[in-house]
């Protein structure tokens, strides 16, 4: 789908006397700027410096959206400052990509290490679920994608809101949303409709620093999985039993999805999982405990969203480290994946 709106109709609400220009994309990224589109200047946004301004209109911005209290310099398209900008960009972004997450459904994860193999663990046992002919209804055209940050500039709201509206136009109505914990704090994903959160090893930070308990009270999430094997975990397991259904997940016997390792070889591991939903023995070619607990993490998320245990189940022992995703995507320091079925 082709996208574009006018200024007017995207700062509705905010500015009374915005031009009523048309624009055909919008970025904070000058990289990203392509003839037409607006640049978004902003505390998060890739440069705060003139550089900056003088790269996004070299490459065709047609106007600049700011907050900033002086002046900016002489650039030959028009400046416009929104009070209130950088609390507003998701919003905005939303507005001009019509809301992708709200038509989707969303597994956001984060925590400090597993977020990456996580996400590719559930697109792959969508995938997979998918390509069973199972809930074929359910998942539209049965593809399913990770979205996940790179090492290097995390992604910013809009190009989050980018790619998700593509994937939507895809008919992809099921991802796992990479969000670091700094990308929390900094708002690179305001107004993302989360379904799901799932919050993996935390390290030993102390529990009033999470960044992570944002994506339980600001994000409004159903469903909650929290990794319990870590001390700090115990103010979000507080955190989320009170705004969502939660289930923990762990190598302790606490859980409420635990496993035991029977064996473990340079062949992978057998594991004996256990939950509200009953017990099940699943032999897998990835080893080690922190795979055992990301296989858990997986396990209880997609059950939570709908998927039976017993299925489930099956479907981890086929999974493979999400290095093997196809990538599919690549600029701005963001990739969307697309995991093959097996």
């Amino acid at each position: 789908m082709k996208y574009g709106m006018s200024l007017r109709t995207l700062l509705e609400g905010w500015l009374d006397d915005a031009p009523d220009l048309p624009i055909s994309g919008i970025t904070q990224l000058p990289a990203r700027v392509r003839p037409g589109y607006a640049f978004v200047w902003s505390p998060f946004g890739a440069d705060r410096q003139t550089n900056a301004l003088n790269e996004a209109r070299a490459r065709g911005c047609v106007v600049i959206l700011h907050d900033a209290t002086t002046d900016l310099p002489a650039l030959g398209v028009p400046c416009v400052r929104v009070p209130g900008l950088s609390e507003r960009l998701g919003e905005m972004a939303s507005r001009y990509w019509a809301a992708p997450s709200d038509l989707m459904t969303v597994a956001a994860v984060t925590g400090t290490r597993g977020r990456a193999e996580v996400c590719g663990f559930l697109a792959q046992v969508w995938q997979r679920s998918c390509a069973g002919g199972g809930p074929a209804a359910r998942n539209g055209s049965g593809s399913v994608t990770t979205l996940q940050s790179s090492s290097l500039p995390a992604p910013d709201v809009f190009s989050l809101n980018e790619a998700l509206a593509a994937c939507v136009d895809q008919g992809i109505d099921q991802a796992a949303v990479e969000v670091s914990p700094e990308a929390l704090v900094q708002g690179r994903c305001q107004t993302l409709q989360v379904d799901l959160a799932l919050i993996g090893g935390l390290g030993e930070r102390m529990t009033h620093d999470h960044a992570e308990k944002r994506l339980l009270t600001e994000f409004a999430p159903r469903f909650s999985v929290i990794n319990i094997d870590d001390v700090g975990a115990t103010g979000l397991v507080s955190t989320a039993a009170a705004c969502t259904e939660m289930l923990t997940v762990g190598l302790s016997p606490r859980a409420d999805v635990s496993a035991r390792v029977l064996t473990m070889n340079g062949q992978g591991m057998t594991l004996r999982l256990a939950g509200p939903w009953g017990e099940a023995t699943v032999r897998t070619e990835l080893s080690g405990k922190e795979n055992a607990v990301n296989l858990l993490s997986t396990a209880a998320a997609v059950t939570l969203l709908g998927l039976d245990w017993v299925e489930t189940c099956h479907h981890l022992a086929y999974l493979r480290p999400p290095a093997r995703a196809h990538r599919a995507h690549a600029e701005a320091g963001m990739h969307v994946a697309l995991e093959e079925a097996a």
